[in-house]
Protein backbone atom coordinates (compact mmCIF):
# COMPACT_ATOMS: atom_id res chain seq x y z
CA UNK A 1 0.00 0.00 0.00
CA UNK A 2 1.37 3.76 -0.76
CA UNK A 3 1.85 5.52 2.17
CA UNK A 4 0.43 9.02 2.39
CA UNK A 5 3.32 10.59 1.58
CA UNK A 6 3.58 9.25 -1.31
CA UNK A 7 -0.39 9.17 -2.76
CA UNK A 8 -0.47 12.26 -4.12
CA UNK A 9 2.39 11.82 -6.51
CA UNK A 10 1.07 8.46 -7.37
CA UNK A 11 -3.06 10.48 -7.86
CA UNK A 12 -1.00 12.48 -10.36
CA UNK A 13 -0.32 9.81 -12.48
CA UNK A 14 -3.95 8.78 -12.66
CA UNK A 15 -5.26 12.36 -12.83
CA UNK A 16 -3.41 13.56 -16.13
CA UNK A 17 -5.91 13.34 -18.82
CA UNK A 18 -3.39 13.45 -21.68
CA UNK A 19 -1.69 9.89 -20.65
CA UNK A 20 -3.12 7.02 -22.23
CA UNK A 21 -4.10 4.28 -20.02
CA UNK A 22 -1.41 1.95 -20.78
CA UNK A 23 1.00 4.61 -19.98
CA UNK A 24 -0.74 5.55 -17.02
CA UNK A 25 -0.46 1.48 -15.88
CA UNK A 26 3.02 1.64 -16.52
CA UNK A 27 4.04 4.83 -14.58
CA UNK A 28 1.82 3.78 -11.65
CA UNK A 29 3.71 0.53 -11.65
CA UNK A 30 7.48 2.51 -11.54
CA UNK A 31 6.15 4.83 -9.11
CA UNK A 32 5.05 1.88 -6.91
CA UNK A 33 7.78 -0.75 -7.69
CA UNK A 34 10.29 2.20 -7.10
CA UNK A 35 9.09 3.66 -3.94
CA UNK A 36 9.22 0.09 -2.35
CA UNK A 37 12.98 -0.44 -3.88
CA UNK A 38 13.91 2.81 -2.40
CA UNK A 39 12.51 1.47 1.06
CA UNK A 40 13.87 -1.67 0.98
CA UNK A 41 17.22 -0.40 0.17
CA UNK A 42 16.53 1.92 3.60
CA UNK A 43 15.48 -1.20 5.35
CA UNK A 44 18.62 -3.20 4.82
CA UNK A 45 20.91 -0.89 5.65
CA UNK A 46 19.21 -0.19 9.04
CA UNK A 47 19.14 -4.14 9.46
CA UNK A 48 22.97 -4.24 8.65
CA UNK A 49 23.94 -1.73 11.49
CA UNK A 50 21.61 -3.30 14.05
CA UNK A 51 22.89 -6.79 13.24
CA UNK A 52 19.95 -8.76 12.35
CA UNK A 53 20.92 -10.59 9.25
CA UNK A 54 17.63 -12.59 8.96
CA UNK A 55 15.84 -9.13 8.43
CA UNK A 56 18.46 -7.95 5.73
CA UNK A 57 17.46 -11.45 4.04
CA UNK A 58 13.89 -10.98 3.95
CA UNK A 59 14.42 -7.69 2.35
CA UNK A 60 17.10 -9.05 -0.53
CA UNK A 61 14.49 -11.68 -1.01
CA UNK A 62 11.60 -8.53 -1.58
CA UNK A 63 13.86 -6.43 -3.59
CA UNK A 64 14.49 -9.08 -5.94
CA UNK A 65 11.76 -9.97 -6.04
CA UNK A 66 10.40 -6.43 -7.07
CA UNK A 67 13.31 -6.48 -9.31
CA UNK A 68 12.56 -9.39 -11.11
CA UNK A 69 8.42 -8.42 -11.51
CA UNK A 70 9.75 -4.78 -12.91
CA UNK A 71 12.05 -7.10 -15.57
CA UNK A 72 8.69 -8.90 -17.00
CA UNK A 73 6.79 -5.91 -17.29
CA UNK A 74 9.93 -3.99 -19.64
CA UNK A 75 10.10 -7.82 -21.54
CA UNK A 76 6.25 -7.80 -22.15
CA UNK A 77 6.33 -3.75 -23.06
CA UNK A 78 9.22 -4.06 -25.41
CA UNK A 79 7.42 -6.43 -27.03
CA UNK A 80 4.59 -4.62 -27.13
CA UNK A 81 5.70 -1.33 -27.90
CA UNK A 82 9.19 -2.33 -29.32
CA UNK A 83 10.92 -0.33 -26.66
CA UNK A 84 12.23 -0.79 -22.98
CA UNK A 85 10.14 1.35 -20.26
CA UNK A 86 12.35 -0.14 -16.97
CA UNK A 87 16.13 -0.34 -17.78
CA UNK A 88 17.39 0.67 -14.12
CA UNK A 89 17.46 -1.73 -11.10
CA UNK A 90 17.51 -4.47 -13.90
CA UNK A 91 20.31 -6.86 -13.07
Amino acid sequence: MIKRKHASGFNAIFADPDKAPLDQIMDGFDFVTRTIIEQSDKDIELNRALGDAQAVIREQVKRSTIIHARSILNTCAQRATGKEVYDDYLE
